[in-house]
């Protein structure tokens, strides 16, 4: 679920944004983007959660005429507490104010989650010396969430249901609820040796990253190990839907889908 929080002009110390939600149970909250026009000097926003203020957002002078923020949030909101947007600190003069400011929160039902201590997944972008994270992905809820607003635009994009993955403008894999649709899988092969660019789906657990699969733009799936069987659902691995059911899992045994299609996207 989306919650959108908004200014129109320019926005002083003391002013709420426009945007106040409640809600009738527990939610956790897992992501936090920002888009505004800067201030002259820095301003912050808080959020409040029953009224006490809490995670605040810096928006700090900038010569772009919009500036844009991502951060990973985990954050639990109890059961009938409001939530609102509060500015704690701006410029005087509204000449000098941040204006048209735009929040957005990822919020799920907290009995959908887990919790995001025990590993990290996410999705890195490869091409020659660019070594980019783009996503991390949100266990439970099934969430890529963009590390930094924007930073994906023109080289890949992630639709999380039908589970899609486009590279530079071209469908690499796509999931429907009958099978996993890709050029070509390669099995055990070494990530390293696909052509670029490419996305690398990482799980960090205990302090250890590995690198569960490739994929590139051309449909070349990469991964340890294949097998066609029925899905279990779990922890530490990357869970793709379609049709609002898991239909395929990516973890560290490799890749499981109901079934695979090759040489075709």
């Amino acid at each position: 679920m989306i919650l959108t929080f908004q200014s129109e002009g320019a926005i002083a110390s003391g002013d709420y944004l426009a945007g106040h939600y409640t809600f009738a149970e527990e939610m956790r909250l897992l992501a936090v983007n920002v888009i505004a026009k800067p201030s002259a000097t820095p301003t912050a926003i808080a959020l409040e959660i029953a009224g006490t203020p809490g995670k605040t957002v810096i928006l700090a002078p900038s010569p772009d005429t919009e500036i844009k923020a991502a951060a990973r949030l985990d954050l639990t909101v109890p059961t009938g507490s409001e939530l609102r947007w509060l500015v704690i600190a701006a410029p005087a003069d509204p000449e000098d104010q941040a204006q048209d400011v735009h929040i957005t929160l990822q919020a799920v039902p907290a009995s959908q989650t887990s919790s995001q201590s025990d590993s990290l997944l996410f999705v890195r972008w490869v091409d020659g010396p660019e070594s980019l994270v783009l996503w991390d992905y949100i266990p439970g809820t099934r969430y890529f969430v963009e590390r930094s607003v924007g930073l994906a635009a023109g080289r890949a994009a992630i639709t999380v249901d039908p589970f899609t993955v486009t590279i530079e403008g071209a469908v690499a894999c796509m999931l429907s609820t009958e099978a996993l649709h890709l050029k070509e899988l390669q099995v055990g092969t070494a990530p390293a040796a696909m052509l670029q660019p490419k996305l690398e789906f990482w799980l960090e657990q205990a302090g250890r990253a590995t690198c569960l699969g490739t994929l590139n733009a051309s449909g070349t799936l990469t991964v340890s190990d294949l097998a066609e069987q029925d899905i279990a659902v779990g922890s530490s691995q990357f869970e793709f839907l379609a049709g609002g059911s898991v239909r395929a899992t990516l973890g560290n045994t490799g890749l499981v889908t109901v079934e695979l299609h090759e040489g075709e996207t």
